[in-house]
């Protein structure tokens, strides 16, 4: 592994669990519905978006889950979805 992937990587990691950190109040180890919208309206707000809809918010959840179907986000499902986001290949696929 190349030493800008090592980077990204690390950021990935780090990135998740600051979100974690912040976004898990009941400190389940998963974003639950609600966990995960204030996550979403923060990140709007932040990025100067528009208002995220209910319908988007559940799009995003399946989308995050991948095939687990249980209607939250594991931090390992928020980190397989940022590398793919940046072309990352998983070690184990």
């Amino acid at each position: 592994m190349d030493s800008e992937t090592e980077v990204i990587l690390q950021a990935i990691n780090d990135t998740a669990e600051d979100i974690w950190k912040e976004f898990d109040a009941d400190e389940s180890g998963f974003l639950e519905r609600e966990e995960f919208k204030n996550f979403c309206l923060k990140m709007s707000d932040a990025l100067n978006l528009k208002k995220i809809t209910e319908e988007v918010i559940d799009e995003m959840i399946i989308k995050f889950e991948g095939e687990s179907g249980d209607k939250k986000i594991s931090k390992d499902e928020m980190k397989r979805y940022l590398k793919d986001l940046y072309g990352i290949k998983d070690e184990t696929e």
